[in-house]
């Protein structure tokens, strides 16, 4: 089965990821003889491929889109990020696929990022909503809620200090899990919210945007690129015991994963780039 991991503004609210400056790049550790080659160049435009109106974006402030099915039959709902009319405040709007709208979830806080997880039902996904922030205390926090729809019933929340930016969905040892940066390291959730581990990253709180994907039956991937102010990105590899086995960190925003469990490859794409990765036979 090939998956295509789609990513994900607000530039300055995380201080620990604005204008992070990274040291060493290039390839940090490699367990599994990992190699790369180019494979073209990337699509222009690239990065708005996840925005609600790509054609106007400055102007929507740009607004993120993604689709889930969340409620109703079995086609996929349109979740459309509604920008706050004041600071601290915003929400996603639910909309069926010829755009009418079916539920709004709004926000207490801004909202960070949004997605969806199946938490409580196989058949259907769940809404999960990220807010920052919720606490002005000196290190401040971000705030998780998982919504069940049409009918907003709260799942699961929990706080995470430091806080975290975005998050993705994706296979952890075979099961859905959550993935987001959260300081140097990488934090992985299953699907109601509850801690499955904590694993250091190098440079981790130097990137927001995260994409998560499986290769090979065996490894989890993850693409991890910085906001505005931080143009870098990492592509990491953690094994089933949850140790990182391939890290490399390049200059230059990342947009798109691709893997597919079955193979052991994975591809990236960057503002300039299409690249193809790949696990040696001398790694089993």
């Amino acid at each position: 089965m090939r998956r295509t991991v789609s990513l994900t503004l607000v530039a300055g609210l995380f201080a620990s990821a604005c204008g992070a400056h990274i040291a060493q790049l290039g390839i940090l550790t490699n367990q599994v003889g990992m190699s790369r080659e180019i494979l073209g160049p990337s699509p222009p435009g690239l990065f708005a491929e996840g925005l609600a109106d790509p054609a106007n974006a400055r102007r929507s402030g740009y607004a993120r889109l993604k689709r889930a099915d969340v409620m109703g039959d079995e086609a996929l709902e349109i979740l459309v990020e509604l920008k706050p009319r004041t600071i601290g405040h915003g929400g996603v709007e639910i909309r069926d696929q010829s755009g009418h709208p079916l539920a709004r979830v709004m926000t207490r806080h801004y909202l960070s990022d949004f997605g969806a997880v199946h938490a409580s039902r196989t058949d259907k996904m769940d809404l999960v909503l990220c807010e920052y922030p919720t606490a002005m205390h000196p290190n401040r926090q971000s705030t998780f809620s998982i919504l069940t729809l049409p009918d907003q019933r709260l799942l699961a929340t929990w706080d995470e200090v430091p806080p975290a930016c975005r998050f993705a969905a994706g296979p952890w040892n075979g099961k859905e899990a959550l993935f987001y940066f959260q300081g140097d390291g990488l934090t992985v959730r299953s699907p109601d919210g509850q801690l499955q581990t904590r694993i250091g990253v190098p440079n981790g709180n130097a990137f927001r945007d995260i994409y998560v994907g499986a290769i090979d039956g065996r490894y989890t991937a993850v693409l991890g690129s910085g906001n505005g102010y931080t143009p870098y990105h990492t592509v990491c590899l953690f094994d089933s015991s949850g140790q990182l086995v391939f890290q490399e960190i390049e200059k230059g925003h990342a947009f798109k994963l691709e893997t597919n469990e079955g193979k052991t490859t994975l591809e990236i794409w960057d503002g300039s780039n299409r690249w193809r990765y790949k696990t040696t036979e001398a790694s089993r």
